[in-house]
């Protein structure tokens, strides 16, 4: 008698139900209906842009959602993998048409916005090695923040942004990197759309004072410092002046700035509906995600709020070698090295004795090995006589890093970089340009994954002896290897995790059981300014009724006292004087000389 008989299923059936739920399983949830999403990634830097579009491509390819671009780039196609323009990575989303609603079916459409790099460098900001190292951190600080209210007047005021704004559109959610770009979440209220933050640089101040997540000035060193979390005296002080600085300026200027620019662009349209713009600032403390890109691995364990998510290494994807590249890396008797510094630094801008100084080191290398070379440059200047050295202007990153035969990989240090090189166990030799880069090569030495060589002490002993140091470590890959299980060590991919989030929001219209209160919170309740005010007067006024009491007595006592004294004084002095016998006493006058002198006045 069949096992199931008495509750009449049949075979077939049963199949049927072990095969959905098997599907269940091992597919990755979708959403239940396309929403319509307005992405907007405004930063001058490539690196921010490929980090949000690799959120972008899933939504669009796997979630099938609807997605508006802008952006101060452009998505490309790359025919049999040939290389792009200024691009470090291969780009797999479709290359879509401008303008609201066209091309790509619908599903994505780009608005692309120029002059961003122009307004970049009319702010006093460059993207030269030499201009970055050349500005203190406080200048620079100063600089980011008149940037960021520029560029997002530049974004507003466009033309295709405009015309989007003044559509029929409407859109479900709203995804920003809005690093030092409060003004655009004018589009979330405009919209009535849930907010979700994406934050390629990881955790900062900004992004704490909007959550309401913690900071703690001894625990956690500022981005704009080359400092670890391990922090000594000196650097705490530092930092913590920093961290004040950052607060205050954030929260009395920045955020004057971005109400001037959120007031001038949506004004408007609140006037039109009757509607009373809200403070932008409430728009910034009601987000609703999160998505940083940051690992404890790759940088250190902290505490986030249930809303504030760690999707580092969330661009990581396979790719394919171009057969070109293929043959050369593979043709290589001792290996190859990579060398490139990342999307927004261009290997040609460094000066010209430290160029100098690394053609020189990379072509005395080419005896052995052969070379990768990302240039974005002519060759009028350095025209390269080794065959061992392939250059170009964009190379598929991962794809390289991923080949046995890459044997090194030298970069500035980037975040994306350093989690591409553990994640493929490719020991990296770092120059790093920025003070984040400076922590990430720190920590990439402390792990033991790689070397770290700081851009003023680059000369041509010290690189050559460098490079040499690292092919010839054994310890280095297998430390990164053992960094590589930790990394990807969690149970959920980030992929996963982050459309699981995302739709968690659109689902719940904004996700607003893990907001926390502590959002709501000013710089003086945050900071506890008015509790510390109040404890301090009150410390005051104990301290000072019993002084009071003290010196009205003490007066009071000095007072009695010091006549006392005085009463003393006359009395001593009354004592010491001598006596003197009175004066004597003119004998009285007789009546007859009084008559006579009265007679002889008659007379």
């Amino acid at each position: 008698m069949p096992l199931f008989s008495q509750w009449n299923i049949s075979s077939s059936f049963l199949s049927l139900i072990f095969a959905l739920l098997l599907s269940g399983i091992v597919t990755i949830p979708q959403s239940t209906y396309a929403a319509n999403i307005l992405a907007v990634f405004p930063s001058v830097w490539k690196s921010h842009y490929l980090f949000g579009r690799a959120i972008l491509q899933e939504l669009v390819a796997t979630q099938h959602h609807n997605v508006t671009l802008i952006s101060a780039f452009r998505s490309v196609n790359w025919v049999n993998a040939q290389p792009a323009p200024s691009d470090t990575t291969s780009n797999n989303l479709p290359h879509c048409g401008s303008g609201h609603g066209g091309g790509c079916g619908s599903r994505l459409t780009e608005i692309q916005i120029d002059g961003i790099e122009q307004n970049w460098l009319e702010m006093g900001l460059s993207i030269q090695i030499d201009s970055m190292h050349e500005k203190s951190i406080m200048e620079r600080f100063t600089r980011l923040v008149y940037a960021g209210a520029s560029t997002a007047d530049l974004v507003l005021a466009n033309k295709e942004v405009k015309n989007l704004l003044l559509s029929n559109s409407t859109f479900d959610l709203f995804i920003v990197d809005i690093f030092l770009g409060d003004a655009l979440l004018g589009f979330s209220q405009f919209y009535k759309a849930p907010t979700i933050v994406v934050s390629p640089t990881g955790p900062n101040t900004w992004i704490n004072e909007m959550t309401g997540n913690s900071q703690n000035s001894a625990l956690d060193p500022s981005n704009f410092l080359p400092y670890l979390e391990q922090m000594s005296l000196y650097e705490r002080i530092i930092n913590t002046l920093m961290s004040v600085f950052e607060k205050l300026t954030y929260n009395f200027f920045h955020m004057i700035a971005h109400q001037a620019v959120y007031e001038k662009h949506f004004e408007p349209f609140a006037m039109e509906k009757n509607e009373i713009l809200p403070h932008h600032r409430d728009l910034a403390h009601n987000i609703s995600l999160v998505l940083m890109n940051s690992h404890a691995v790759v940088q250190y364990p902290r505490s986030f709020l249930p809303n504030v998510i760690e999707v580092g290494g969330i661009h990581l994807r396979d790719e394919q070698l171009p057969e070109h590249l293929l043959k050369f890396i593979e043709e290589s008797v001792d290996g190859v090295i990579y060398v490139s510094f990342g999307a927004d630094v261009k290997t040609s801008d460094f000066s010209d004795q430290k160029l100098d100084i690394l053609l020189h080191v990379l072509e005395t290398l080419t005896d052995s090995m052969r070379i990768l070379l990302k240039w974005e440059d002519s060759f009028d200047k350095h025209d390269f006589r080794s065959t061992n050295i392939f250059t170009s202007e964009w190379f598929p990153q991962q794809a390289i890093l991923a080949h046995p035969k890459v044997k090194l990989f030298i970069s500035s240090a980037g975040l994306m970089s350093v989690i591409e090189a553990i994640h493929y166990t490719t020991p990296m030799l770092a120059i790093p340009i920025l003070p984040e880069q400076e922590v990430n090569a720190k920590r990439l030495e402390n792990r033991g994954c790689g070397l770290n060589l700081p851009y003023e002490d680059l000369n041509y002993d010290s690189l050559l002896d460098v490079i040499a140091s690292a092919l010839s470590n054994k310890s280095l890959p297998t430390n990164i290897a053992a960094t590589k299980k930790l990394l990807n060590e969690n149970i959920q991919d980030p992929m996963s995790r982050a459309m699981y989030y995302i739709d968690m929001v659109l689902q719940t219209s904004g996700a607003n059981h893990l907001k926390s209160h502590a959002n709501n919170f000013g710089f003086f309740k945050t900071e506890l300014v008015d509790v510390l005010l109040i404890i301090l007067a009150g410390v005051c006024v104990i301290i000072a009724v019993p002084f009071l009491v003290i010196c009205a007595i003490l007066r009071r006592s000095d007072y009695t006292r010091t006549e006392e004294t005085l009463s003393s004084m006359v009395r001593q002095k009354r004592s010491s004087e001598p006596t003197s016998p009175p004066p004597p006493k003119s004998p009285p006058l007789r009546r007859d000389s009084i008559q006579r002198s009265s007679s002889s006045s008659e007379k």
